[in-house]
């Protein structure tokens, strides 16, 4: 006569799951800049004078009916801070610099084929770059952090299993009828 077994062998395997998590906190694309400043945490272009405006385009000329500018700045609204990114690439950064970093000031000269990172006035981080020309409707590209992090990519989640969590998923009702 055979004894039905109602126990169950397990092995101990650290159990390590991959995942995508849906709200990764990165929130990316592109904007146009139609009203002359952006505002990431609403992802909206917003006038210069709003005090929601994260950064904006100044553009200098020698008299107002100048046609081809003499430069072209972006600046920020304090406390807000900007950085100039020249020894990576848009998609190579993956961490914001700290912002004790000497690289980060009130407004940097627009260079040519060169993509930023601002600290907002809310203390989150963000990496943009313009797609189109500054002097009429300039269009960026971003990824901003809403979360405080200087983490500027969406990541993978590693999520790590107790043993108690494994066992809860196997066990089943052992009371005897």
């Amino acid at each position: 006569m055979s004894i039905p077994c109602k126990s169950l062998l397990v092995l101990w395997i650290p159990l390590i799951i991959l995942t995508s998590n849906a709200y990764s906190g990165i929130i990316s694309g592109t904007g146009v800049l139609d009203k002359g400043s952006w505002d990431f945490s609403d992802t909206t272009s917003v006038s210069p004078e709003s005090e929601d405006a994260d950064f904006f385009v100044i553009i200098t000329a020698l008299t107002l009916t100048d046609a081809i500018p003499l430069e072209t700045y972006i600046g920020t609204n304090y406390p807000a801070m900007i950085a100039v990114i020249r020894d990576s690439t848009f998609e190579e950064l993956k961490f914001a610099p700290p912002d004790t970093s000497s690289l980060y000031d009130y407004d940097a000269l627009m260079l040519p084929n060169q993509f930023y990172v601002i600290k907002t006035h809310e203390g989150h981080y963000a990496k943009f770059r313009f797609l189109k020309s500054p002097v009429q409707h300039p269009m960026i590209e971003y990824v901003y952090q809403p979360d405080g992090s200087r983490r500027l990519f969406d990541a993978i989640g590693v999520e790590r299993y107790s043993w108690g969590a494994i066992k809860s998923m196997f066990r089943t009702n052992t009371s005897r009828e």
